[in-house]
């Protein structure tokens, strides 16, 4: 019991904070999101309403019918569509760079983990226009390909989903790189080399 007290003691003040920077916030969101709208802006707070939901996903048409509207919803599948894409593409760069760290000899170890921290010494709107910077037209890529006799056109690159994709993979990576570094740094070696002995390939023995 004195346990269960103690961890719930640490806990308390973090899922304060949560609740009132988090949870609070969004149960105000969706309270608010139910009011009705005043004629000159703002919500009417004794009125309650499911119109904006409504909205989300119908329109009404010349003749006051509700017909559906899929714009929305192409967008959040657009959304959802990039975001797993990203996470997938982010897990498979990931995990080899953070497999090969975690198998290096100490000393090295505390140099990449270096070098996987260096990008968050900077804002991630400089990064991004680094990259606005090498992948426009004209940009080092662009120049770079053109010069090898690649490509002989403009690559417009630059504002497209494969540009997008590769913004989100750079931001997101040190953050995928780092907790599988930590998780696989605390492996027992042993347990590895138990698994070689029994006749497992890498891949086996790493599973």
């Amino acid at each position: 019991m004195s346990n269960v007290r103690q961890r719930a003691g640490l806990l308390t003040p973090s899922m304060a904070v949560i609740g009132i920077l988090l949870v609070l916030p969004l149960c105000l969101m969706a309270f608010v999101s139910t009011l009705e709208r005043g004629p000159d802006g703002g919500v009417i707070w004794s009125r309650h309403t499911l119109d904006a939901y409504v909205q989300f996903l119908f329109e009404r048409d010349l003749l006051d019918r509700l017909v559906l509207n899929t714009d929305y919803l192409q967008i959040f599948a657009r959304s959802i569509g990039l975001a797993a894409t990203t996470a997938v593409l982010t897990l498979m760069i990931a995990f080899p760079i953070a497999l090969w760290m975690a198998f290096q000899p100490a000393s090295r170890r505390t140099f990449l983990l270096f070098v996987v921290t260096v990008p968050f010494w900077t804002n991630l709107l400089v990064r991004n226009y680094a990259w606005i910077l090498l992948l426009r037209n004209g940009g080092v890529i662009d120049r770079l390909l053109q010069s090898t006799g690649l490509t002989h056109e403009p690559l417009n690159v630059l504002y497209s989903p494969l540009a997008t994709g590769i913004g989100l993979v750079y931001s997101f990576l040190p953050f995928m790189i780092l907790p599988i570094y930590v998780s696989l740094e605390k492996l027992d070696r042993r347990l590895i080399e138990a698994a070689f002995d029994l006749g497992a390939d890498r891949w086996h023995a790493l599973i």
